[in-house]
This record gives structure tokens, C-alpha cells and sequence, in this order.
């Protein structure tokens, strides 16, 4: 080890000149040297992590077990000093292959780790996508600095030394043989790049005993070459610098929370000694067990997120079919979150609307993935399809109000509650539980036509959207009564109005998905022409 140290400089010169003639040969031969780069780069970064993270996880429970042990040899256990933790603390070998273990376990099993690492390369992703952030007032401001600041570069730089830089990031003379929708984050060469200097970060600030986060080195080198990549266009900077902030946000508010829940939690034990260790223990028992459950259900929606998606799909027979299929899915989806909503609304219950609330959002988001495989769909048919491509822009329209009156609805309802106005009459409870059963019962009936591919309940759905409207005209006139009466104040009567109109609105909305949907299935021409003239 002492030679080594000795002579490392050397040792890194002859590694580098070898290298680099090994790896010249093997371009002579054509071979990609990418691909071992990113190999031996996976095993550094390894390394790298196993020193620095070996040390933290396992440093302090070493300390406190060598602490029982001296504590336990001394005469006076409980008063026994801790002179032998201020050396060098032995490190056995069985406990250092146990700390490996669960680490190397952990990282296999743990769904929480496959998160970080998802957050990071959705983050630097090369090209069009779902975002994982939405935008924020700091990272739109960040954002618009830069874009003035650059528009300001642009008229003092001379034009030909403008045109040599775009020279050097134009990628449309760029071809690659795998699939656009198929194509990974990025390619090898930011792989190589990340691999290498995060790993030789870490390894020499472990070297130099400097406090550092592993993950946080590796995250940042990531966004730093997508950055310089141009990862992050005018499309997507928004909502990469929100993740970002995010995580860094996240990283330091860590080290502040743990500072201080460390000093609540010793004040707490010291002055109540076991009942207060017990009672600290139920407590860190019922974080876990919520933050689990708080990432279950985001595991869960990012599922949904990957079923909806259709980037694997290249027939477009296969595509049309799974497109409508998750909008029935949606349409179930948002049909059980407004039955939600609405009893929330009735009972005043402000707990589960702030959770449908939040929901509003991963349906917005699910929408606008469906959105996104219309467009592929699209793409895929030919110009002799043109007729039902303009039908699928239609449905892209469908889609989006469907979504927010859901949101509408949704949203409404939470402020009602929230700024703790007056619940709903009694008439008025009634009468939106009658008019929202029709739209549960007609979008119930959709979502089961575009999954069955039966189109022959389109007159009895008809049917019951006119009942629908008849029962909305009788119950518009009612509430005209009672606005006359003062019997309903002001937020009573747009509360009212706002969740029957958008009842009307998602009804429809949902009939005019499936006569789309019917336009693509032969057997439904016969009754496509009755159920337009209904609809009209």
C-alpha cells in the first residue's frame, strides 16, 4: 500500500499510456470502445460507492458496538468514558461482509433505489417525454434569466462565431438504427463520461477524507452532461430544473432535519428516559410504515404511467386498440375519483378531497400520455387513413375537456370545503346525486363498449344522455327558484351549477369518445349514423 501511494503518479501515467494504446488499436479495428469504457466505468463508480458508502453505513454502529465493548470491560460500565473512540477503530472482516450484504441486497430489492435512479436518468433523457416535475415560480424564473441572458450573448458575438458553435451541437445530420421511441436515455458517450468523473470524484474525496453525499456527486455529473449535451431544451428546462432544485432542495433540508429531529429526540430522551425511548419508537414506526404506503401509491401511479405508454408498440392496428383501451382505463379512473369526490363534498370531508386533489394531477398526467400515443398513432397511419387521423385529433380535444371537468369539479369541491363554506342543501345533494348517477352509469357503460368492442348499447345510451339533459333543464329551473327564494346563497348556486354543468359535459364527452372509437371498428357503421343525429 505504501509503495503504491509512493508511486502513484507513475502508476497512473502507465495506466493511461497502455489504455490509451490498447484503445487505439481496437478504433483501428473499428471496435466501439465505448462499450468496455462504460463496463469498467460501472465497475469503478461500484468501487467508488462501496468505499465512501461502506464507511457511513457501517462507521457508526462500529463505534457503538466497540463503545459496549470497552464499556462492558471497565469496572464502571454506565460512567466509563470513550477515550479508545478518539483512535483508530479495528474494523472485523465478518462485519464488514455482513454490511455488504445488505447493502448489496438492499440495492437489489429495494424499490426506493430503482426511484432514485429513474428520477435521475428521466431527468437527463435525450429527447421528447413525460416529465417527472412539474414547473415551479423559481425554476420558470431561473429558466427566463438564462434565455435573456443568452439573448443578449447573441448580439455581441459575431455571427460567424454563432454559426461555428451551432455548427458544433447540430445533431440533424445524426442517424441512428434504433427506434426513436426506443432509444435509451442517452447514448454511450455521456455514459462513459458519467461513469468516469463521478467515479473519480469519489474516489478522490474518499482519499482525501472529504465529506461528500455519493448519490449527490453522481446526480450532479449526470445533470451537468445532459446540460452540455443540450438534454434540456426550451420544451423540457422548466421541468428539469424543477427536478433538480427538487433533489438538491431535498439533499439539503435532510442534513437540517436531521440536525434537529437529533436534538429534539436526545432532549426527549434525557429528561423522560424509557417511556419517552418507547413512545419515540412507536412514533418512528408510524413514519416508516406512511412513508412506505406514500411510496407505494407513487410506485403504483408510475405503473400506470408505463402501461400507458406505448412506446413498444409499432402496429398500428395494435396501437389504436391499446389507445382506446387506456381511455377507458382513464375514464374508470376519473369515474370512481368524482363518486369520491362528490360524497367528500356531501359529508364535508376535507381530508379525502385534498387527496383527490393531488390525484387530479396523475390524471392530467395520464391524459396527457394517451395524448402523446394519439400522436404516435398518427404517425404511424398512412395518407390513405387520412379521414381517421383527422377523427383521432377529435379525440385528442375529447380527452383534454374530459380532464378538466374532472379537475373542475375536483378542484371546486376541495375550496368549497376548504374555505369552510356551507355544505349543499339537502334538494341540491339530491338532485346532483340523480344527475351524476346518469354520467357514472354512461361512462361506466363506455369504458365496458370500448373494452368489450361492443358498439350496440349506442341507443341506449342515447337514450339515457337525453334523460340526463331532460333531468339537468328540470333542475336548472328548481335552483332558479331557490336563487329567487334566497334559499341558496351565491357559492352555493356556482358550486351547484359548475358540478351539473361539468356533469352534462363529461357525459357527452365520454359518447363522442366512443363514436370515435366506433369509427374504427366496421361492424359499428350501422349504428353510427342514428347515434350522431342523437347527439346533434
Amino acid at each position: 500500500a505504501e509503495l503504491i501511494k509512493i508511486n502513484a503518479l507513475i502508476i497512473l501515467l502507465i495506466i493511461f499510456a497502455v489504455s490509451a494504446i490498447i484503445l487505439q488499436i481496437l478504433i483501428f479495428f473499428k471496435v466501439n470502445i465505448f462499450k468496455p469504457i462504460v463496463l469498467i466505468g460501472t465497475f469503478a463508480l461500484a468501487m467508488a460507492f462501496a468505499a465512501n458508502d461502506l464507511v457511513n453505513f457501517i462507521g457508526v454502529p462500529l463505534a457503538g458496538f466497540h463503545a459496549f465493548i470497552f464499556a462492558n470491560s471497565s469496572n464502571s460500565p454506565l460512567t466509563a468514558t470513550m477515550e479508545s473512540l478518539g483512535k483508530t477503530v479495528p474494523t472485523e472482516t465478518y462485519m464488514l461482509l455482513i454490511a455488504g450484504a445488505i447493502m448489496v441486497i438492499t440495492l437489489w430489492i429495494s424499490k426506493k433505489a430503482r426511484t432514485v435512479t429513474e428520477t435521475e436518468i428521466n431527468l437527463g433523457f435525450q429527447g421528447e417525454g413525460e416529465e417527472r416535475f412539474e414547473s415551479m415560480a423559481l425554476s420558470r424564473t431561473i429558466v427566463r434569466m438564462v434565455i435573456t441572458f443568452f439573448d443578449f450573448v447573441r448580439l455581441i458575438i459575431p455571427p460567424p462565431v454563432l454559426n461555428w458553435i451551432a455548427k458544433r451541437f447540430d445533431t440533424s445530420k445524426y442517424r441512428t438504427d434504433v427506434d426513436t421511441e426506443q432509444r435509451p436515455a442517452f447514448d454511450c458517450l455521456r455514459a462513459s463520461v458519467n461513469l468516469m468523473v463521478a467515479s473519480a470524484l469519489i474516489s478522490y474525496a474518499t482519499s482525501q477524507k472529504l465529506p461528500l453525499s455519493t448519490t449527490y456527486v453522481t446526480f450532479m455529473v449526470a445533470m451537468g452532461t445532459s446540460f452540455a449535451d443540450m438534454a434540456w431544451g426550451r420544451e423540457s428546462a422548466v421541468y428539469r430544473v424543477t427536478g433538480v432544485l427538487t433533489v438538491i432542495g431535498g439533499w439539503f433540508m435532510t442534513a437540517l432535519i436531521a440536525f434537529t429531529i437529533s436534538g429534539i429526540m436526545a432532549t426527549i430522551i434525557f429528561y423522560t428516559n424509557g417511556i419517552g425511548i418507547v413512545v419515540l419508537l412507536l412514533i418512528v414506526a408510524l413514519i416508516i410504515w406512511r412513508n412506505h404506503h406514500k411510496h407505494t401509491e407513487r410506485t403504483k401511479y408510475a405503473q400506470m404511467d408505463k402501461i400507458f405508454n406505448l412506446k413498444k408498440v409499432k402496429n398500428l392496428n395494435e396501437t389504436i386498440s391499446i389507445t382506446f383501451e387506456h381511455m377507458s382505463i382513464l375514464l374508470k379512473e376519473m369515474r370512481e375519483s368524482l363518486e369520491i369526490t362528490f360524497d367528500a363534498l356531501c359529508n364535508q370531508n376535507g381530508y379525502v378531497l385534498r387527496r383527490e386533489r393531488k390525484k387530479t394531477q396523475v390524471i392530467q398526467r395520464w391524459a396527457n400520455i394517451i395524448t402523446a400515443n394519439v400522436f404516435k398513432t398518427m404517425r404511424l397511419m398512412e395518407k390513405k387513413h387520412v379521414e381517421l387521423s383527422n377523427k383521432y385529433g377529435q379525440t385528442i380535444r375529447r380527452i383534454q375537456k374530459l380532464a378538466d371537468g374532472y379537475r373542475d369539479i375536483v378542484l371546486r369541491s376541495y375550496l368549497h370545503v376548504n374555505n369552510h363554506h356551507k355544505g349543499l342543501l339537502d334538494v341540491q345533494i339530491a338532485e346532483l346525486k340523480k344527475a351524476q348517477q346518469f354520467m357514472y352509469e354512461i361512462i361506466a357503460d363506455v369504458e365496458s363498449a370500448v373494452n368489450k368492442k361492443d358498439m350496440s348499447i349506442y341507443n341506449t345510451l342515447a337514450e339515457k344522455y337525453k334523460q340526463l339533459e331532460e333531468t339537468a333543464e328540470k333542475f336548472n329551473k328548481d335552483q332558479a327558484g331557490r336563487i329567487r327564494s334566497n334559499e341558496s346563497k351565491t357559492r352555493l348556486s356556482i358550486l351547484y351549477y359548475a358540478i351539473l354543468g361539468n356533469t352534462i359535459m363529461l357525459s357527452h364527452q365520454s359518447m363522442l369518445i366512443m363514436n370515435l372509437f366506433s369509427a374504427t371498428l366496421s361492424e359499428a357503421s350501422v349504428y353510427k349514423e342514428d347515434f350522431n343525429e342523437r347527439l346533434e
